[in-house]
């Protein structure tokens, strides 16, 4: 009986021995396991953080979720799918799912990133430094609704002393709202755009045109993708399915006076001289002209903001243009937070935020 005693003792101390180690082996496993999926989550979100699509993540709209990518499959551990979500006009939320490959383990990470633009010294359809003179076919529409999580902002934002002068509407009836705003007068307003020097923007511009040149815009596409052409300004209309120079967002440098004849583009156009638009023309973006802007021609369309530095009546004011500003053609400026962000979009690329940027969700 003794006997019997020991070895029943002595297999219960095998048995227990033996699931001990089937249990440390299978927790074992599993934490490998865990931290394998929670390591290939890491880098899909790293991975969506390095293929950032700037200029489709401008235009997607505040509170929606879109998938960034197809399934992404890694041969041992899982399934992953990748969203973003668009929380600010600025901060953006990407969203990992992962599955593992036999289905009995899932993690979702977050990461948030912020894109690092600075808020305008002053909101305006319009920013002048000198007088802005409006002719009866000038029009400026500041939608009601906030479609980048902003209110709505003046019509014209001027100088102190400066003024506003001419029979020009505002939608939906009326003249433009005027504001007087020292931040208008100040160079800083127009030489940094969304954070960045005008220099640095100026040096690494996709497009430079000499001083005085006459330029015409069209989307050139070739064997099905779109051209790299200095006239080549990407397309601001949003169709289905969509064009294919629909993501070419440049960054124009004009060194001197330009001329736009008409045609359509988008992105951020810098003047260092003083800016003349013909139509018909549709540009989409941000415009900053440090030599002020004119219309020579009707059919202009702008959707974005528009800024003029000159404070003076430019050289040619003997053929009657005596403001800084002078739309006395027919053109409608309508002010876009969306489309003057999506200009600068090309060359901004989201950063984690300082705090709370990571959290496992489960």
């Amino acid at each position: 009986m003794t006997v019997i005693y020991v070895l029943v003792v002595i297999g219960l101390v095998a048995a227990a021995v033996l699931f001990s180690a089937r249990e440390s082996r299978r927790t074992g496993e599993r934490a490998v396991g865990d931290a394998q999926l929670v390591a290939f989550a890491e880098d899909v979100l790293f991975a969506g953080l390095t293929g950032w699509d700037a200029p489709t993540r401008a235009r997607q709209a505040l509170g929606e979720t879109v998938a960034l990518s197809q399934p992404l499959l890694a041969p041992g551990i899982g399934r992953s799918l990748l969203f973003v979500t668009r929380l600010t006009s600025r901060v953006y939320a990407l969203i990992v799912e992962i599955t593992s490959v036999a289905g009995d383990a899932s993690r979702r990470l977050s990461l948030l990133v912020r894109v690092p633009t600075s808020d305008p010294a002053t909101r305006g359809a319009l920013v002048s430094a000198g007088d802005v003179e409006l002719g009866g076919g000038a029009r400026i529409v500041v939608p009601d609704s906030a479609t980048c999580g902003e209110a709505p902002p003046p019509g014209i934002v001027v100088a102190p002393g400066a003024r506003v002068i001419g029979d020009g509407v505002a939608e939906p009836a009326g003249r433009p709202t005027v504001r007087e705003d020292v931040a208008a007068a100040d160079s800083l307003t127009y030489l940094r755009i969304a954070g960045a020097p005008w220099t640095e923007l100026a040096s690494g511009a996709d497009v430079r045109l000499t001083a005085g040149a006459h330029i015409t815009l069209a989307p050139i596409v070739e064997d099905g993708r779109c051209v790299s052409a200095a006239g080549n300004w990407g397309d601001p209309r949003q169709t289905a399915p969509p064009s294919v120079c629909e993501r070419r967002v440049p960054i124009v440098f004009a060194e001197g006076d330009l001329t736009i004849d008409g045609g359509r583009g988008q992105g951020v156009l810098l003047v260092a001289g003083r800016l003349r638009l013909a139509g018909p023309l549709e540009l989409s973006g941000q415009i900053v002209a440090l030599g002020g802007i004119e219309t020579i021609g009707d059919g202009v369309a702008l959707s974005g903001r528009v800024l003029a530095a000159s404070r003076a009546p430019p050289s040619d004011a003997g053929h009657g243009n005596t403001a800084a500003v002078s739309l006395r053609h027919a053109i409608t400026l309508r002010y876009s937070g969306c489309d003057a962000q999506h200009g600068v979009a090309s060359w901004l690329q989201p950063r984690p935020v300082r705090e709370r940027a990571w959290a496992e969700l489960f």
